[in-house]
């Protein structure tokens, strides 16, 4: 009898200890994101060109991003995130930091944290399209670059583009104007002007200026040899809409009439 009592005390002793550390060992290895971040000083964000923004504890943007990863759940990173680009997001109190990549889509409202140890978490929808709306996160609109266009042989990239991302509820977020430093204005021969995308634009406009005046708009390839001489800069603005995604871009030239 008293060995069965030194046999159970044994065992609820080691039970004691055993439970404590699987625990321990259970919440280790579970990733979560610290529920106090509402208690920091501050939140930043760095852009992928290094742009740096820090928001207080009492400004709106910090609300929103607090409540955003504390009620983030853990969820795998999708292989179509990966490679994106993304924010780098701090939160510091005191000496302390905590450093996460954001993943924001503006095109299903979608948005992962990434902490160091490589565990992602699910951002709530509704805190995602407040930050797309947020000037820091202006890089991740930047869709696909538009169809290719070539007049002749020469590839002609565009000046200027413009991403557009419409949602159910008339939720819409815009990049505002892109400007392409690969983008220019180019010489061209009227004669052989003929544009060709790679994928047919939903539409374009031609638009015509002598100087800074528009002589000529039109959606379709004007008459060139009809105008008088002159030197002339053609702007031709074209775009594609794909459910719920528009793009819009714009290409420069430069034509004489002699």
């Amino acid at each position: 009898m008293e060995k069965a009592k030194l046999w159970a005390y044994m065992l609820l002793a080691l039970l004691c200890v055993a439970v404590p550390l699987a625990l321990l060992l259970v919440f280790y290895h579970t990733p979560a994101i610290p529920p106090d971040l509402a208690g920091y000083d501050y939140f930043a964000i760095t852009t992928p060109e290094g742009e740096e923004h820090v928001f207080a504890k009492d400004e709106a943007s910090f609300a929103v991003a607090a409540a955003a990863f504390g009620q983030a759940r853990p969820s795998a990173l999708p292989d179509s995130l990966g490679e994106s680009l993304f924010l780098t997001a701090d939160w510091i109190r005191g000496e302390r930091s905590l450093t996460y990549r954001l993943y924001l889509s503006p095109l299903d409202l979608t948005g992962y944290a990434v902490d160091e140890r490589e565990n992602s978490y699910l951002l709530p929808r509704e805190r995602v399209l407040f930050m797309l709306q947020q000037a820091f996160s202006s890089a991740l609109l930047v869709g696909q670059d538009p169809p290719m266009l070539t007049v002749g042989q020469r590839s002609i990239p565009f000046a200027l583009c413009q991403w557009t991302y419409t949602h159910e509820g008339g939720v819409v977020l815009s990049s505002g104007e892109y400007r392409n430093t690969e983008g220019g204005t180019y010489p061209i021969d009227a004669a052989d002007l003929t544009p060709q995308f790679s994928k047919a634009p939903s539409s374009t406009i031609y638009n015509i200026y002598f100087g800074a005046d528009e002589v000529l708009s039109s959606e379709a390839l004007p008459d060139l040899a009809s105008l008088p001489a002159g030197d002339y800069q053609l702007v031709l603005v074209a775009e594609w809409q794909e459910e719920a995604v528009r793009i819009r871009a714009g290409y420069s030239f430069l034509l004489s009439q002699r």
